[in-house]
């Protein structure tokens, strides 16, 4: 009985975390934008909009600079089928079209807690 909470200590004393931040060291603020690379346009946002005047025929995007991710989506209000742009540079889309974008913290798809624990 007195071996299980031994090993526990042990798995306790040989775990670490680092704390990583994003933030810009020269402004004091970090602003991510992307840009939407269609057949006939491109499009650059650093916010969300909740509809673009028209679909968007999207083939790539690019995620530039730091801070929050984005997430596309296919219909306009943040509904429809979506893609997630989590890391900075070129991604293929691969949505027929994009209707509206929202700007998104990284960790929104990050894993729960109780995962890293187990």
């Amino acid at each position: 009985m007195l071996l299980y909470p031994c090993l526990g200590l042990i798995f306790l004393s040989f775990s670490r975390a680092d704390v990583v931040s994003t933030s810009s060291l020269s402004s004091g603020e970090c602003v991510g934008s992307i840009t939407l690379l269609g057949e006939e346009e491109t499009l650059s946002f650093s916010e969300g909009v909740e509809e673009l005047e028209e679909s968007m025929a999207v083939k790539k995007a690019v995620l530039e600079g730091c801070g929050d991710c984005f997430r596309l989506y296919q219909k306009k209000n943040g509904r429809g089928r979506s893609y997630f742009v989590n890391r900075r540079g070129e991604h293929t889309i691969t949505m027929a079209k994009v209707r509206s974008i929202r700007k998104v913290p990284c960790s929104n798809m990050a894993m729960p807690m109780w995962v890293v624990i187990i």
